[in-house]
């Protein structure tokens, strides 16, 4: 059943088997006849994000209005926004978004903000980060943190510290990070 099948590109996706999922997907489609629903194509969509399999990803994205009518969500303008972002493709990503048939929601902005801070893209990460911030006034610490990296690394610090301070200003702060360490020896 369809359960079944979205379980396992679910789970081929997240363990990076991307070129898996897009076996499946297909196999599931032509040799069973099982058609995808919602989270299916969330899934499908995300694992050729990871894989930066662009090309795919989009025709799997077109194909749930035009083959099964299934109206995207969100979620998967969402993904779509990741998967465009972290191939680099900026410029695409912002008129992907300014297209989008409804008003983007936080996970839109957010995924477009971080594309451009892996990118090092200043002035639509400035945007992104607005319209993220306009839709969470009570903060997303790391939509700030995201910008304030996007700014430190084209050397903005004037603009850096006016983050920083509007989120002591908003009382949000940036969980502290950690990490582990072992060794073989034992505690």
């Amino acid at each position: 059943n369809i359960f079944s099948w979205t379980s396992m590109i679910d789970g081929y996706g997240k363990n990076g088997k991307s070129y898996e999922v897009i076996e499946i997907f297909t196999k599931m489609q032509k040799e069973h006849q099982i058609k995808p629903n919602y989270v299916t194509f969330l899934c499908a969509i995300s694992a050729c994000a990871y894989a930066g399999l662009v090309e795919k990803g989009w025709e799997i994205f077109e194909s749930m209005e035009r083959d099964y009518s299934l109206k995207p969500r969100m979620e998967h303008y969402a993904c779509m926004v990741d998967l465009l972002g972290r191939s680099g493709r900026i410029k695409q990503t912002w008129e992907f978004v300014e297209k989008m048939p409804e008003k983007p929601n936080s996970d839109v902005w957010a995924a477009l903000l971080s594309s451009c801070r892996l990118h090092g893209e200043l002035e639509i990460a400035s945007i992104a980060a607005g319209e993220l911030f306009k839709l969470c006034t009570n903060g997303r610490p790391g939509s700030y943190v995201a910008l304030s990296d996007v700014l430190a690394a084209a050397g903005m610090w004037d603009c850096v510290n006016e983050v920083r301070e509007l989120m002591k200003l908003r009382g949000i702060s940036k969980d502290a990070g950690f990490s582990w360490t072992g060794t073989d020896n034992g505690p």
